[in-house]
C-alpha cells in the first residue's frame, strides 16, 4: 500500500526527469495536462508537498477549458483528479489531521 510519503517521494523523482516527448503537444493535450496540473495543484495544497514540486506544477502551460468534451486519458485523470480534489477540499480539516498525525509516518491513501 503506498504512503503519502512514498508518493510524493516518487512525485519529486519524476518532475525532476527530462521530458521524453519531443514533440509540440497539441491543443487537445495542453487541455488535458491543464486539467490535470490544475487539479494535482488543489490535492497537493492539502498535504504541503515539497516546495518544487508545487513551482513546476504551477508553472506548467495553462489552457483554456475546451468547447467540447475531450476523450483522452490525461482528460480523464485530470477530471478524476478533480472529483478527488472536490471531495478532499471538501474536508480540509479531516485530511490535515489524517497527513499530520503524531507518530505516523506517511499514512495510506489506499
Amino acid at each position: 500500500m503506498a504512503t503519502v510519503n512514498a508518493l510524493l517521494a516518487a512525485l519529486h523523482d519524476r518532475t525532476l526527469e527530462p521530458s521524453a516527448q519531443p514533440s509540440t503537444p497539441s491543443t487537445t493535450e495542453i487541455s488535458g495536462l491543464s486539467r490535470l496540473f490544475g487539479n494535482a495543484t488543489r490535492i497537493l495544497a492539502l498535504i504541503d508537498p515539497p516546495p518544487d514540486v508545487m513551482a513546476i506544477l504551477q508553472a506548467m502551460p495553462k489552457a483554456e477549458p475546451a468547447d467540447e468534451p475531450v476523450n483522452t486519458p490525461i482528460t480523464t485523470i485530470g477530471y478524476t483528479l478533480g472529483v478527488l480534489a472536490d471531495t478532499l477540499n471538501a474536508n480540509p480539516a479531516t485530511v490535515r489531521n489524517t497527513v499530520n498525525r503524531p507518530g505516523v509516518s506517511g499514512d495510506s491513501l489506499v
